[in-house]
């Protein structure tokens, strides 16, 4: 928790683009930032308790792909620039008929949350070197990513009684991710380096 703590303050302070809004954000409300913590701190803990190192790391790359999920929704919005109605209707498929602007609310509070926790997960495989998991990771995210647009994509266009002529390639992108997934959970590649104490003490 101490080296999370620190890259979310150093984010905070001397962070880029967006890992500096998310940090700033977060640490700005004090209600927020407890509420992190705690929910950090949890994962963390399961991390932390697995007795082996190797069980640590994969724990770790499995922290960071379900920030992947859950920070889907406001990256897709944010880096395709949906708005108006089909952002209401985008939202309407998350959170079904909450009002658009409750709804948005609460999709920005999940994504400062859980994009920090993957700040940090990821911060953490760095200071062990698991430079392979970490790429295998960024490819994940494009690869999810890619899959969730066209998701996004099609469930408007069915909201609103249309044909989505992609419809097609939702299984290829959804096969993709699942196959780094399933390698990142394997184990593959795992750094030898680190003995497991020393992620004991980082976690």
């Amino acid at each position: 928790m101490d080296e999370s703590e620190k890259t979310v303050h150093a984010g905070a302070a001397r962070g880029q683009g967006v890992v500096h809004s998310v940090c700033r954000q977060l640490v700005s409300d004090e209600a927020r930032y407890r509420f992190w913590l705690v929910d950090h701190g949890r994962r963390m803990d399961q991390v932390a308790q697995s007795k082996y190192y190797r069980d640590q790391l994969i724990d770790l790359r499995e922290a960071a792909i379900a920030q992947v999920h859950k920070t889907a929704l406001v990256r897709y919005m944010r880096d395709n620039e949906i708005k108006g109605r089909d952002r209401e209707l985008t939202l309407a498929e998350f959170y079904g008929v909450t009002d658009s602007l409750q709804a948005a609310v609460a999709a920005h509070h999940t994504y400062l949350l859980s994009a920090s926790t993957g700040f940090c997960a990821e911060g953490l495989l760095r200071l062990v070197e698991d430079a392979h998991g970490l790429e295998m990771i960024r490819n994940y995210r494009e690869a999810y990513g890619q899959y969730f647009g066209l998701h996004c994509a099609r469930a408007r266009a069915h909201r609103e009684g249309k044909r989505y002529l992609l419809s097609g390639f939702l299984p290829e992108y959804k096969t993709k991710a699942t196959q780094i997934r399933k390698q990142l959970m394997a184990g593959e590649l795992l750094p030898g380096a680190v003995h497991a104490a020393g992620l004991r003490r980082v976690s």
